[in-house]
């Protein structure tokens, strides 16, 4: 069941399950659902399996786990918490393409059905911060 990966998966970073959906800006009631057997959608997976920097396979199957498989995901948590980014601060516009690069990264692992849901919330977003920027002027 989700609910049982993703508190071991929390247990094991030391982290409480709301603590870890709020960061994500997911609603801490997804809890209650996910005990009573309701699966997240693909791109709240995404989403949780990028904090924790596991695949979605691995987060769906982490009680499953070897504990070798787990100790191998802690310590590539902990190699790349402790990697230096690499950032060009010479030139804006490699750090926009880095960004760039990235959202297109985490949208192509999205399921078909979730990428028009993250589109349009990219527009409102895009709607609200002009919106935003106008009632200032």
């Amino acid at each position: 069941m989700f609910y049982d990966n993703f508190c071991e998966l929390c247990r094991d970073n030391s982290l409480k399950p709301t603590t870890v959906l709020r960061e994500l800006g997911l609603s801490p009631g997804s809890l209650s659902n996910w005990k009573h057997g309701k699966e997240p959608l693909n791109a709240t997976k995404s989403t949780i399996a990028n904090y924790f920097d596991v695949t979605i396979e691995e987060l769906d199957n982490y009680c499953n786990l070897s504990d070798d498989d787990k100790r191998a995901i802690a310590n590539r948590k902990n190699k790349d918490k402790n990697k230096k980014p690499e950032v060009n601060v010479d030139s804006e516009h490699d750090e926009l393409d880095k960004y760039r690069k990235a959202m297109l990264d985490l949208y192509s692992q999205l399921a078909p059905e979730d990428r028009e849901m993250v589109y349009n919330m990219i527009l409102v977003a895009q709607r609200y911060s002009t919106n935003v920027l106008l009632s200032i002027i």
